[in-house]
């Protein structure tokens, strides 16, 4: 039997990682959750291969190659206790979006069945990201994607990606604030 997987995507302080925790602490072992970036900093500190590659290319602020990250993802969801597996953090851009695709075509042992959208207004981002007393060094990492042609072209980007998944009938919608987890039994 296939595994089954739901992609949880959004900005940056959306509440992805939150939300995926939660939803599988509250499915008692019948979820398994994997965060993208947790997993890719857990392998950088452990000195992995895939934690050498990754470092270089985190260390220069570029996303680590799409190969790489298919590997290390599929070979998790495959190995995950449960049958139902959320991701977040993927994709996170274009080449991602194909890669997975490709991914997910030639892979018969995964089969993506929806992708959770999670919405918050940039305000309840920006807090989430940056605390209460964000440090300058921590303002001026955020204040760059508040900027009007960064954030236009982000905006793009993320649009692109959301038509796509539009287009295979499996992208979900969600305010921030609410608990995703409700949305779960529609399909399950």
């Amino acid at each position: 039997m296939s595994k089954k997987l739901i992609l949880i995507i959004g900005a940056p302080g959306a509440g992805k990682t939150t939300d995926s925790r939660l939803i599988a602490q509250r499915h008692n072992g019948d979820i398994t959750a994997f965060s993208i970036g947790e997993i890719l900093r857990e392998e950088v500190k452990n000195g992995t291969a895939i934690g050498k590659i990754a470092q270089k290319y985190m260390q220069k602020g570029e996303l680590v190659p799409s190969e790489v990250i298919m590997y290390e993802i599929f070979g998790k969801i495959k190995k995950a206790p449960t049958n139902i597996v959320l991701v977040d953090g993927l994709p996170r851009g274009l080449n991602q979006m194909r890669a997975l695709g490709d991914t997910l075509h030639n892979d018969k042992e995964v089969k993506l069945v929806a992708v959770i959208e999670i919405r918050v207004k940039e305000e309840t981002a920006r807090k989430r990201v940056l605390g209460d007393n964000p440090t300058q060094e921590e303002i001026e990492l955020f204040e760059p994607l508040s900027l009007s042609h960064t954030k236009t072209m982000l905006q793009q980007h993320h649009n692109n990606i959301l038509q796509a998944l539009k287009t295979l009938y499996l992208l979900l919608k969600l305010h921030g604030l609410i608990i995703v987890e409700k949305l779960l039994h529609i399909h399950y």
